[in-house]
């Protein structure tokens, strides 16, 4: 089985926000590709109907850089849906309030929770950023969507968890809660240039506060990025048909084929089979 995740773009619109004062920068923690993808709605096309060959694990991610920056969102939603393809959004949510209608014809929607107040979530993700994701935490309650609440763990909120998880359990949203991902910094992709200093962790820390929150709150289904049994393989697709995988320890992740070139099948079979 596959978990289909698409790079929608990788452009991405996180640095409208200024810097905090003395912050290490806006999302230079982001492990992004940072080639650019050249798309069309014929590629798309193909894109989606590669997927029919192959066991597909719902939902379908849209991912990025940023999914709403792209003029060609509306385009993959439509055609994921002609396919009843169920989709999750991966968004900032810096575009969502002029995207609302999105939310009406996707199934998840997946968001950053990076800190319960504004001097953590602003710290690497800009001035203003908490109540901006407060209001998408909101749109996404409006529409009743399942949320997948994503934070990056850093030295900045390690000591800060288990007040994140009181947080996200007193919410209104809180019975939406699909998961939380905990995830750590990883230094492929666009974080191959940042200062690592700013972003990594003690293991025996990491792996306590980890500990700490699963056991405190065990109702709510929490994920950390060190978990390696998935039961599926994920694939990331680009727009442009470059099928990619990541394997640990790599600076990049790996190119395996193109759907532009030859079936998403075959790309499996000579891969994986």
């Amino acid at each position: 089985m596959y978990k289909i995740n698409i790079f929608v773009t990788n452009e991405c619109n996180a640095k409208i926000l200024n810097p905090l004062p003395g912050a290490p920068g806006v999302c230079d923690f982001c492990f992004r590709p940072i080639e650019s993808i050249i798309s069309s709605e014929k590629m798309i096309e193909r894109i989606i109907n590669s997927l029919d060959l192959i066991e597909v694990r719902e939902p379908i991610t849209l991912t990025g850089g940023e999914p709403l920056v792209s003029k060609y969102i509306s385009f993959l939603i439509e055609m994921l849906k002609e396919k009843n393809h169920r989709i999750s959004l991966n968004t900032n949510g810096l575009l969502l309030s002029k995207n609302e209608e999105i939310l009406s014809k996707i199934n998840y929607i997946c968001l950053p929770f990076d800190g319960h107040c504004a001097e953590l979530a602003d710290y690497y993700r800009g001035e203003g950023y908490y109540q901006i994701s407060q209001n998408a935490y909101k749109l996404a309650h409006k529409y009743n969507l399942p949320i997948g609440v994503h934070t990056l763990v850093t030295p900045h909120n390690i000591l800060k968890l288990e007040e994140m998880g009181n947080y996200l359990s007193n919410q209104p949203f809180s019975h939406n809660i699909w998961y939380w991902y905990i995830k750590r910094f990883k230094k492929i992709n666009h974080a191959l240039y940042t200062n690592t200093t700013q972003y990594e962790l003690n293991e025996n820390l990491y792996q306590q506060s980890i500990f700490n929150v699963k056991t405190k709150f065990s109702k709510m289904f929490i994920g950390a990025s060190e978990r390696e049994s998935k039961g599926y393989t994920t694939l990331y697709i680009s727009l442009d048909g470059n099928v990619f995988i990541y394997k640990k320890g790599q600076a990049k992740n790996t190119l395996i084929g193109n759907v532009m070139q030859e079936s998403l099948n075959s790309i499996i079979l000579h891969n994986f089979l």
